[in-house]
């Protein structure tokens, strides 16, 4: 699979894990949503949360079978995750440095993946309130900028929910010409 393959991946099945809030609190701490919590999103996938392990929420994903959501961001196959080529590229990247999420925390890291290097640059830009099927949610923003040494250069954004303690809706977009968008359109718990 290509790299871009496993960006727009990660992307869709980390976004594929979507929710609702409260009052808007200064810092959301990482948490998994509560196992056998069920989520769909606009893509048609439905997503079943399992236990979490650390910064890795086990999951059932209906197109990509069973894996685990890295930080709330990326998602991996489990025997992927544990290749020592991706163990690499996730060390370096640690985008758990990003937690607790709080307005203005930034976390740069680079990452060595297929022979290529990337400065991936994480940044919780701010809150909003999210108009979705479940009614308005605050979320935090989160935004990742990428620039490989080989001219490639990614964005991603993220709404997460700190009540949910998952994304609400993410975009991505690269110099390859990709541009996607995903939001939850349902939630049902155990």
């Amino acid at each position: 699979m290509s790299n871009r393959h496993n960006h727009l991946l990660s992307f869709a099945v980390a976004v594929a894990a979507l929710g609702s809030a409260g009052a808007m609190a200064q810092t959301m701490g990482f948490g998994c949503p509560t196992p056998g919590t069920k989520i769909t999103n606009s893509a048609g996938a439905t997503v079943v949360m399992g236990k979490q392990e650390g910064f890795f929420c086990k999951a059932d994903h209906s197109a990509f079978g069973a894996g685990e959501v890295y930080a709330m961001l990326y998602y991996f196959n489990p025997t992927r995750r544990r290749d020592p080529s991706v163990a690499k590229y996730i060390d370096p990247v640690a985008a758990e440095r990003i937690w607790p999420l709080t307005v203005g925390k930034r976390y740069t890291g680079k990452a060595t993946l297929g022979g290529g290097t990337y400065t991936l640059d994480y940044a919780v830009t701010g809150t909003e309130t999210l108009a979705t099927p479940m009614g308005p949610q605050p979320t935090f923003v989160v935004e990742l900028n990428e620039s490989g040494t080989d001219g490639y250069t990614a964005k991603q954004k993220w709404w997460l929910s700190p009540t949910f303690k998952y994304v609400l809706k993410g975009e991505f977009s690269d110099s390859r010409g990709a541009n996607v968008k995903i939001s939850t359109t349902g939630i049902a718990g155990p």
